[in-house]
């Protein structure tokens, strides 16, 4: 499967569909990762160099047809080669209107495959003798109905109600919960544009995910035979950009986030995120980003968990992530959409568990084609 989606990915260029409205991008970076598995200090951490690939590209066949596919691959070197990722969605689009008005449906398939590395362990892990390496690779198919309206100059609106089918890695021969689901999704955008320079944007939503296969815990955390899990999520959220001419764009928000469950209130949370953004054009040639992000998450139980094997859960975590990046338009004859691409990233994580704090810095460098 993984050989499949470089042939399916790699087919979208051909030849015989250059010919077609087409959009492109292809990010290729090299960088350094000084914790590549988010460990805590109480194990080794090895820093790692990587060579990502992000690509992507959109033809429109018939309009009001589209067809998009994406790939990232991100490759370690040998000693942390269980870091390695890679994804890819194939996807398909109908969108009648314009830019500022219309609707539309969407279906969409991808995969991930990625080695599942412990946290309390500090490395791979295994249940009742048999590897958990794949635990979290999944493939996933989505449909979606959206539809945005610009009431006027002023206010304008997005719904979309999506459905997602999610499926893990199976583990038939052992003991291990199940991790597959289905989730609806209805999600309102309203944007309230008084002024050029001045957007604001509220959003609020609900999702309802189903598990197909995982029981329901009571309030000491053991499994409730018979039971089958839901997860209900409510989640609002503001954002406020200030856009001055060309140059500066500043974006200020927040999100919040409740979790329900539909038994004891075991899975119950809430998160709240709060982001700050702020993009510079210094010239025609030059861009700088930076980026601020805090997120809080906690679970609403009174007690402590223990790993139970197959599952890893802390009450509560903190993270605030710091982004740097910087663009630099080349000239005409390397290709007028082609630029550098410099950046850096860290996070900080704090845990009521110590095997999930942990900090990370990653320097990267690559190029940015579109065609």
């Amino acid at each position: 499967m993984k050989n499949l989606s470089y042939v399916i990915f790699l087919s979208i260029f051909s030849p015989s569909i250059l010919a077609s409205d087409m959009d492109s991008k292809i990010i290729v970076e090299t960088g350094y990762n000084s914790n590549p598995h988010r460990l805590n200090e109480q194990f080794e951490i090895q820093g790692a160099s990587f060579v990502q690939l992000n690509a992507s590209t959109e033809v429109t066949l018939l309009k009001p047809w589209t067809l998009s596919a994406a790939i990232k691959n991100e490759s370690y070197d040998t000693n942390t080669q269980d870091a390695n990722e890679t994804e890819w969605q194939l996807a398909s689009k109908l969108k009648f209107g314009k830019a500022s008005d219309h609707w539309g449906a969407s279906a969409s398939f991808s995969q991930r495959d990625k080695t599942y590395i412990s946290r309390l362990k500090g490395g791979p892990s295994s249940y009742q003798g048999e590897s958990l390496d794949d635990r979290y690779d999944y493939q996933q198919t989505g449909f979606k109905l959206f539809s945005k309206d610009k009431i006027n100059k002023t206010f304008r609106n997005k719904i979309t109600f999506s459905y997602d089918l999610k499926d893990y890695q199976d583990y038939d021969t052992i003991n291990i919960s199940d991790l597959d689901y289905q989730a609806y999704t209805l999600k309102e955008r309203f944007d309230i544009i008084a002024h050029k320079k001045h957007r604001n944007r509220f959003h609020a939503g609900f999702t309802l995910r189903d598990y197909l296969n995982r029981e329901q815990k009571d309030s000491n955390g053991s499994s409730i035979s018979g039971s089958q899990l839901q997860y209900h999520y409510t989640f609002a959220g503001y954002e406020y950009r200030y856009k001055n001419k060309k140059s500066l764009t500043t974006r200020a928000g927040f999100d919040w986030e409740k979790r329900t469950d539909n038994s004891s209130g075991y899975y119950d949370s809430n998160a709240i995120t709060a982001n700050l953004a702020i993009d510079y054009h210094w010239n025609t040639h030059h861009n700088s980003e930076i980026g601020l992000k805090w997120r809080d998450f906690a679970y609403q139980r009174d007690i402590e968990l223990t790993s139970s094997g197959e599952e890893e859960e802390f009450n509560s975590e903190t993270r605030l992530q710091l982004n740097l990046n910087h663009y630099i338009k080349w000239p005409a004859l390397l290709g007028k959409k082609g630029e550098l691409a410099l950046g850096y990233q860290m996070k900080n994580a704090n845990a009521n568990r110590s095997a999930y704090q942990y900090q990370q810095q990653i320097i990267h460098a690559g190029i940015k084609l579109k065609f």
